[in-house]
């Protein structure tokens, strides 16, 4: 039966190909032999039809994925594809819920002892009518003078009195640094020109004073080169921020760090299953599948830990039967997958996260460092 003509074309709307025939797609292009201009519908017919392939994939995927172990590898790798969500879109879906819900579970259940607020915020409280100004050298020694001179009044109350040296100690932290009457400042800066030392210099500089970063490099005396300019200003930025939104940045940096960590699965797989004749893909593709389980079961272990409705005592219980079902699910996974006998199944499945662990540890430190970099 020849292919329908519905809504084609005598040319290729993209190359221009003039069609002998009917087709579907153009010989020369590859593109789609269709009018640009559809009825709405045609185009609602088309989405409740890929709505529908959708809905067939997920209902077809999630048995597999859930209750029978390294079945979709296996249905991938015989080619038995399109009745299955592709292994990158699983992941990529798993990791968004979880990472989504773990960035809210840190802004709602993460509160520093001082609740998120920096010494300046907690100063913004009680510095008077101008507020929203900016305070200078004359200004913050006008403040200090004011509290010395509350201070010595004989009827202070005890309370009234904690309250004030505590705003006279968060005064002299304000200070400009070449007007703080101590060397507290001072004496804590290390001495030398590596970033290392800047890094720790500016942040105690930037932590003690108001100083932008051409004031604290002229103070250190050190060079205005292109690294030692971004030591300085990442150093700032961090000594200004909450312990909070460090957190909540690195969260965000992880799901990269992790997308980077695949394919050194995957090799490790190929190096304990040398022997095996596989391909490194077929190795990526079962990284892919156990990983996005793992994000599947800590979602919803993150998720039953969240509503709270489990008693205290066991609040943490969801989280940890969602380790140990991916950790036996992926023991088995392993060995319906490579079909060795459990005594190599289990060495090899001990030795590949042993060696897993060891890199991503390894690894985990410059990429914090990174992270903090580009803060």
């Amino acid at each position: 039966m020849p292919p329908r003509a519905k809504h084609k074309t005598q040319a290729c709307l993209n190359c221009g190909y003039v069609f002998s025939e009917t087709n579907n797609f153009c010989p020369q292009c590859g593109q789609e032999n269709q009018q640009k201009i559809r009825p709405i519908g045609s185009l609602m017919g088309d989405f409740a039809n890929d709505l529908l392939q959708i809905d067939t994939r997920l209902f077809r995927s999630i048995p597999a994925f859930l209750f029978f172990p390294g079945k979709l590898t296996n249905r991938y790798l015989q080619g038995k594809r399109v009745h299955y969500i592709t292994p990158l879109r699983l992941y990529l879906t798993t990791s968004f819920l979880y990472f989504f819900l773990f960035s809210i579970y840190i802004s709602k259940n993460f509160n520093p002892k001082t609740d998120g607020k920096t010494s300046a915020d907690i100063i913004q409280l009680s510095l008077g009518d101008d507020d929203d100004q900016a305070l200078n050298g004359q200004q913050i020694e006008r403040k200090l003078k004011n509290i010395d001179r509350k201070l010595k009044n004989p009827n202070l109350k005890e309370g009234d009195r904690q309250i004030l040296e505590k705003q006279r100690q968060m005064f002299q932290q304000l200070q400009p640094y070449d007007q703080v009457q101590d060397t507290t400042v001072k004496t804590k800066l290390k001495k030398g020109k590596g970033i290392p030392s800047i890094i720790e210099n500016t942040m105690t500089i930037a932590r003690a004073t108001k100083f932008n970063e051409d004031q604290i490099m002229d103070s250190l005396q050190i060079e205005k080169s292109f690294f030692n300019r971004l030591a300085v200003r990442q150093s700032i930025r961090l000594a200004n921020a909450t312990p909070k939104q460090i957190v909540q940045d690195l969260i965000q940096k992880i799901p990269f760090l992790l997308f980077f960590l695949l394919p050194v699965f995957a090799f490790i797989l190929k190096f304990a299953y040398v022997r095996r004749k596989r391909l490194y893909i077929e190795h990526f593709i079962f990284t892919l599948h156990i990983h996005s389980l793992a994000f599947f079961v800590l979602t919803i272990g993150l998720l039953v830990y969240m509503v709270k409705i489990l008693p205290p005592a066991d609040e943490e219980l969801p989280l940890a039967l969602a380790l140990a079902y991916w950790m036996i699910y992926t023991l088995l996974a392993f060995r319906n997958v490579y079909k060795q006998n459990w005594f190599k199944t289990i060495i090899k499945y001990s030795f590949v996260f042993f060696v897993y662990i060891i890199v991503a540890t390894i690894l985990l430190v410059p990429a914090i460092l990174i992270g903090l970099a580009f803060f």
